[in-house]
């Protein structure tokens, strides 16, 4: 399995526990991300921070004691010894972006392109 193909698999556990624990928690994300934003390295702009208030407060809701990678909150020492931060980062953003659209009832503006070309 590649990096990118764990990130997804992961994205997708961490959407489907938002989905059981949190439902309509991606209409809650994008409008708290129109003011703040959506950043994977910033505690109040990312995911659990834009649902929940902060990271923290994120993981305690949810009960994630470890820290969160295994569902795609946060990265663990194995994904920083097999690629640098930064690409990890942005398929980590990307990923959840997809997951989020596709909550609202809407692609993601790279799935509309490749819906045109198919």
């Amino acid at each position: 399995m590649t990096s990118k193909q764990r990130i997804l698999a992961r994205v997708a556990r961490g959407a489907k526990l938002l989905d059981e624990k949190k439902p309509g928690w991606a209409k809650m994300f994008e409008k708290n991300a129109r003011k703040r934003g959506f950043s994977f390295v910033s505690g109040a702009s990312c995911v659990l921070g834009n649902v929940f208030g902060g990271y923290g407060f994120g993981m305690d809701a949810l009960n994630i004691p470890d820290g969160g990678s295994d569902f795609a909150f946060n990265l663990n020492s194995a994904d920083l010894e097999r690629s640098r931060a930064a690409i990890l980062i942005s398929q980590l953003e990307s990923a959840w972006e997809v997951q989020i659209a596709r909550r609202l009832g809407r692609p993601r503006r790279r799935e509309r392109r490749n819906e045109r070309r198919d």
